[in-house]
C-alpha cells in the first residue's frame, strides 16, 4: 500500500492523490521488476498502458531497485522538462537559461527527496502539472524581471530623466517570494494579488504591463507600450512607478 501524503494544503487538509492514481499504484505494486520497467518505458506519448507522472512519483519516492529507480528518474525528469518548458513559453518566460535553472533546482529536489524521503514533492503526487506550474513560479519573476533590467539599461535620449528601474518595483518582492514552501507562496501570490487589487487605478495601470515587459515608450508608432496603454507621458509613468515601488515596500515589510 502507498504511503499518505503529509503536506498539507492552506485549508490544512493533507493532500491526496487522485482516485485513479491509487488504482493504478496498487496494479504497478504488483509487478515483478522486469515487468515495471517495461511499463515504465512504454509511459510515453499516449501509450497504453502508459504510468502517470505522479504514479512514477509515488514509485520513486517509495524506494526501488537501482535499475527500476534510474527507469523512473529518466521519464520523470523528461516530463518535468516538457511541462516546464511548455508553461515557461506559455507565461512568456522561456529560455534555454530559464529551463536549465528550473531543471537544475527540481533535480536538487528529487535527490534530497530521495535521500531524506521528506514531504516537499508531495504535490507532485497529487497533481504533477500544477506541483510544476508552482515550482517554476520564481523562475518566471526572475526571468521577467531580467528582461525588464535589460530593457531598463539601454542607452535612451533621456536617461538622465530615468527613475527607478523597471524591475525594481517586483525585484525585492520575488527575493522574498524564493525563500517560502510552494503553499506559503500560494498565500504570499495572493495576498499580492489582493494588494495590487487594492492599488488606484492609476497604479494598476502600470504596474501590470511592467510586471509582463511592456515597455514605457517605443520610437516604433505601432509597437503598444505604457504610454499609449494609459495616454500618458514618460515622466507620468516614472512617477506612478516610484509610488507604486513604495507600496510594495511596504507590502514587503
Amino acid at each position: 500500500m502507498a504511503r499518505k501524503l503529509t503536506k498539507k494544503t492552506l485549508a490544512g487538509q493533507p493532500l491526496v492523490r487522485r482516485p485513479q492514481v491509487e488504482a493504478e499504484l496498487s496494479e504497478l505494486r504488483k509487478l515483478g521488476q522486469t515487468e515495471l520497467i517495461e511499463r515504465i518505458r512504454g509511459s510515453s506519448g499516449g501509450a497504453k498502458g502508459r504510468c502517470s507522472t505522479e504514479a512514477m512519483m509515488a514509485l520513486l519516492r517509495d524506494g526501488q531497485s537501482e535499475r527500476v529507480l534510474n527507469e523512473l528518474i529518466v521519464r520523470i525528469h523528461s516530463r518535468f522538462a516538457s511541462v516546464a518548458e511548455h508553461k515557461l513559453k506559455s507565461r512568456n518566460a522561456f529560455s534555454e537559461e530559464a529551463l536549465e535553472n528550473v531543471m537544475s533546482a527540481f533535480n536538487e529536489a528529487l535527490a534530497a527527496d530521495i535521500a531524506t524521503r521528506c514531504e516537499k514533492l508531495d504535490f507532485f503526487e497529487a497533481s504533477f502539472s500544477l506541483a510544476v506550474a508552482g515550482f517554476i513560479h520564481s523562475e518566471v519573476r526572475r526571468e521577467i524581471s531580467r528582461r525588464l533590467r535589460y530593457v531598463s539599461m539601454t542607452p535612451t535620449d533621456d536617461d538622465e530623466d530615468s527613475g527607478a528601474d523597471d524591475a525594481d518595483a517586483f525585484v525585492d518582492v520575488d527575493s522574498l517570494s524564493l525563500r517560502l514552501s510552494h503553499p506559503e507562496r500560494e498565500v504570499f501570490t495572493q495576498q499580492l494579488l489582493a494588494v495590487l487589487s487594492q492599488l488606484p487605478r492609476e497604479l494598476r495601470d502600470v504596474a501590470v504591463p511592467l510586471a509582463l515587459g511592456v515597455p514605457k515608450e517605443s520610437t516604433d508608432p505601432n509597437e503598444t507600450t505604457i504610454a499609449t496603454m494609459c495616454q500618458i507621458k514618460r515622466r507620468a509613468i516614472q512617477y506612478r512607478q516610484e509610488r507604486l515601488v513604495q507600496k510594495l515596500a511596504n507590502f514587503k515589510e
